[in-house]
């Protein structure tokens, strides 16, 4: 089997992934994009072990790489469910999410018609790891970063994606200050982690992949109706009102 490379931030090298753990259980959180273009990140259950980002971004290689380490559950910011009655692509748990959020930021969560082929994509991924991987999940990571942060950090999620009319440097630093955040909320060694933002859309799918097995009671379910809906795994994101979630995790060290 070939084993997926792994670029170690510290060094600057591939590693190979010598120093993680095959023993070890891990989260994984997937950004979907076209091809090649995906972001993966995987969390360790135990803190103090290396956070692993898969260098490869093909689907492909990352299912290769949930053959290789043991992966308990992946979160995958793509829709996962679709229903009959969706004909203009929104589902009930899209409108509730949308209902969640403050005006401005409700285009965030929109029709997977108009996603191309990122639903496709997130659905051939997630079959393909129903067999590897226990807990198949759909999130999104905006919103969640929107309701994890405090309110003087929240303006920060309009900003860190690319958009016309924000300055690079500005997206930038948005991007960096809130791995900031999230590094000390959840004690993440990534201070020497480049910030991006499909990056950290995949860092919080870990940790949404992560809570669901550790602290249930930090996300919100956006589905909760079986009938009339296909698919793979809830929809669920953090909760607006979650009160510290992460708050025991220990040190891990960042492995990019």
């Amino acid at each position: 089997m070939k084993q997926p490379n792994i670029l170690k931030i510290k060094s600057k090298v591939v590693d190979g992934g010598r120093d993680c753990p095959r023993n070890e259980i891990y989260f994984l959180g997937v950004d979907i994009a076209g091809e090649r273009g995906s972001r993966a990140v995987a969390l360790p259950r135990q803190g103090r072990s290396s956070l692993l980002i898969p260098e490869a971004r093909s689907l492909e290689s990352l299912v290769s790489f949930c053959e290789e380490y043991l992966v308990a559950a992946v979160a995958i910011d793509a829709p996962l469910t679709f229903g009959l009655r969706d004909e203009k692509g929104f589902r009930e748990a899209d409108l509730r999410l949308r209902s969640l959020l403050p005006p401005k930021a409700r285009s965030w969560v929109v029709s997977y018609h108009g996603l191309q082929a990122v639903p496709i994509r997130g659905k051939i991924l997630a079959e393909a790891l129903s067999p590897l991987v226990g807990t198949v999940l759909e999130t999104h990571p905006r919103a969640s970063l929107y309701f994890l942060l405090p309110e003087a950090l929240k303006p920060l999620v309009f900003l860190y994606k690319p958009r016309r009319g924000i300055p690079e440097t500005q997206r930038r630093e948005a991007c960096a200050r809130i791995l900031e955040y999230l590094s000390k909320k959840f004690h993440l060694r990534a201070e020497e982690l480049t910030p991006e933002d499909g990056l950290l859309d995949a860092l919080v799918c870990a940790l949404t992949a992560r809570v669901f097995h550790q602290e249930l009671e930090n996300l919100l379910f956006l589905s909760r109706k079986a009938r009339g809906v296909y698919g793979r795994g809830p929809f669920v994101v953090f909760s607006p009102s979650a009160q510290g979630p992460g708050h025991h995790q220990g040190q891990g060290e960042v492995v990019v």
